[in-house]
């Protein structure tokens, strides 16, 4: 439970501060096919864990307002977030 709460919470947060609503959209939309992933065994814990750790690291980057390496760690994030949902 805390872990989805903290999903939710990163996800929401990252997708209201693009300003595109579009991008808003997709998140939640996005947020609820990968907690029923979650759910169903289909992601396993070290995977969470793993994705939890690269949304610390992301949040550091934007609170040393370094949008490069935001940037950058936003992208190694999603690449591994690809693989393991596919």
């Amino acid at each position: 439970e805390a872990r989805r709460n903290a999903y939710y919470a990163f996800t929401a947060l990252i997708a209201s501060y693009s300003g595109n609503s579009m991008l808003e959209m997709l998140v939640m939309t996005l947020q609820d096919i990968i907690i029923g992933m979650i759910e169903k065994g289909s992601i396993v814990f070290s995977d969470v864990d793993d994705a939890s750790y690269q949304h610390e690291r992301i949040l550091e980057a934007l609170a040393s307002h370094d949008p490069e390496l935001a940037e950058q760690r936003m992208k190694e994030h999603l690449e591994k977030s690809r693989c393991v949902m596919a």
